[in-house]
């Protein structure tokens, strides 16, 4: 589950003594920002999973698996 890795993130911060600011720390947003680029799930990406064929080969069911990890950060219900 997201929410128990970020936990153990967030005690394994702790334990070590780093500081995290909370003015800087976001969690459960649904934009994720990484070096200075915003991230979202883009509509034609969900509608693309969504609309997706059954996998009729190994090629196939990678492409769907790299395609819906993308949008693995954006649902805490992803699965």
């Amino acid at each position: 589950d997201h929410y128990d890795h970020v936990r153990s993130i967030l005690r394994r911060c702790q334990e070590t003594r780093i500081t995290l600011n909370p003015r800087e720390t976001k969690l459960a947003d649904k934009l994720a920002k990484f070096t200075s680029r915003t991230h979202f799930p883009w509509p034609v990406k969900l509608n693309a999973i969504q609309m997706f064929p059954a996998p009729g080969n190994i090629t196939d069911l990678r492409s769907f698996v790299g395609l819906a990890e993308e949008m693995t950060g954006f649902s805490k219900e992803f699965s």
